[in-house]
């Protein structure tokens, strides 16, 4: 062997060593299946974390820059998995719908530009073959890519509000009467004596307002929305997560009509507005295995099964207007958006249709402050119990997928506290209790 050859290889070995190979890829129907490279899993002890960054580059290094979304879930052969659920968005889709936090640039998961954003969605054993449980949890995430963030102003001097926002000021406030958004929020009735009383939904779904932000729905089909003000002798936050479906609480204090107008005085109109935004959008499913391992037909069956009930969900939970490919190869045609664009020139989705695959495996202009000051009266609280309990075998796992029980107050725990990455959201506590 000469000196050159031995030079070169010693060069490769060195390479080899700071850039570890690609992650083994393997699509299993419309499921990528990303075989870990040492730097998607990281293990500390008998714990795992899943680096979406890595993930990311590795899918892409066998499929073409057409996703806005990569839904990451974790093999059950990972073990017990520390990640949280969150979402990272990596860019922000639109002028006007505030100052989402990003997690980095498309180019940090592989993506030449395209894509939005990218969520943990958990290990898959915690899921069940129904998709109920799973639909209380990604339309949040995704949601994470235009939600939460709004300010609006009253042209009153006060400037921008900010109390339309709970949870880390990246979702939609308990006191706020969100359309039962999968971002939070409850159902809000004023009671005209100085209270008003906050409900919990059964059916959670994107609101008006999500649907302007979203590109959806033009800002003269946004209704008026209501906030309330608690007088300061409540004792709860912004930040509480929402009601259970069933669950009321009576609250003391004023009721704040606000218009999109409003939100549009604070943050500016959306651009691309209704008509020229997005519509249709890709996701892609990705089963992060262990080195050397593979994934089994049961788990490729139920993610399978996860990712069409999202694709239809979505549709329906867009009032029609917009909708969601699951599929690897962009084969879900739904149709046509009422007026949007679909940033890879593929087909544009508004009506929901079943995947047909077999898969192996308004703006009134006006400005009212309805701050005033009512008479005190004592809250009244009704709450009921729900939780979803984690069905797979990942004990321990700090991203845990149950929907927290109500307390007294007929709502869940406080989840301020809860641990936020670069600014954005860990959503390891789950309210969507409504969705089935």
């Amino acid at each position: 062997m000469t000196t050159a050859i031995r030079k070169l290889l010693a060069v490769a070995a060195f390479v080899g060593l700071l850039w570890p190979a690609a992650a083994g890829a393997a699509d299993v129907g419309n499921v990528a299946v990303i075989e870990d490279n040492g730097s998607i899993i990281t293990t500390v002890g008998l714990a795992h974390m899943i680096d979406l960054k890595e993930a990311g580059k590795a899918f892409f290094i066998g499929h073409h820059d057409e996703f806005d979304f990569l839904t990451v879930l974790a093999s059950g052969g990972v073990g017990m998995v520390t990640t949280p659920i969150h979402a990272e968005p990596a860019r922000i889709p639109a002028e006007g719908i505030g100052a989402t936090p990003l997690y980095g640039t498309p180019s940090d998961y592989g993506s030449a530009g395209r894509l939005l954003s990218a969520a943990f969605i958990g290990s898959l054993g915690m899921y069940p073959e129904d998709p109920g449980t799973f639909l209380a949890v990604i339309p949040h995430e995704i949601g994470h890519a235009w939600l939460g963030k709004i300010r609006y102003d009253l042209g009153d001097g006060q400037g921008p509000r900010k109390d339309l926002l709970g949870e880390s000021t990246w979702h939609w406030s308990f006191y706020f009467d969100s359309g039962s958004s999968v971002m939070y929020g409850n159902t809000l009735t004023d009671n005209g004596n100085g209270t008003f009383t906050l409900s919990g939904s059964s059916n959670r779904e994107y609101g008006p307002l999500d649907q302007y932000l979203m590109g959806l729905r033009p800002a003269a089909e946004v209704p008026p929305f209501f906030v309330g003000v608690p007088d300061p002798s409540e004792p709860f936050t912004p930040d509480q997560s929402p009601l259970a479906a069933g669950g009321t609480k009576t609250v003391k204090g004023a009721v704040r009509r606000v218009t999109v107008a409003d939100v549009i005085k604070a943050e500016g109109p959306r651009a691309p507005s209704y008509g020229d935004a997005q519509c249709h959008f890709r996701n892609a499913f990705i089963l992060v295995v262990s080195k050397g391992a593979s994934a089994t037909g049961a788990e490729i069956a139920k993610l399978d099964g996860l990712r069409t009930g999202w694709q239809e969900f979505f549709a329906s939970a867009t009032g029609g207007r917009g909708s969601i490919d699951t599929t690897l190869d962009g084969r879900f045609s739904p149709g046509t958006c009422e007026g949007g664009a679909d940033a890879g020139a593929t087909d544009r989705g508004r009506d929901a249709e079943t995947d047909a695959s077999t898969d192996a495996g308004t703006a009134d202009g006006s400005a009212d402050a309805e701050t005033d000051t009512r008479a005190a009266e004592e809250t009244t609280d009704t709450g009921t119990d729900a939780e979803i309990g984690d069905t797979g075998g990942d004990a321990g796992t700090t991203d845990d997928v149950v929907v927290p029980s109500t307390d007294a107050d007929g709502r869940g725990p406080d989840t301020s506290a809860e641990s936020e990455n670069a600014g954005g959201c860990s959503c390891s506590v789950l309210s969507l209790r409504g969705i089935r």
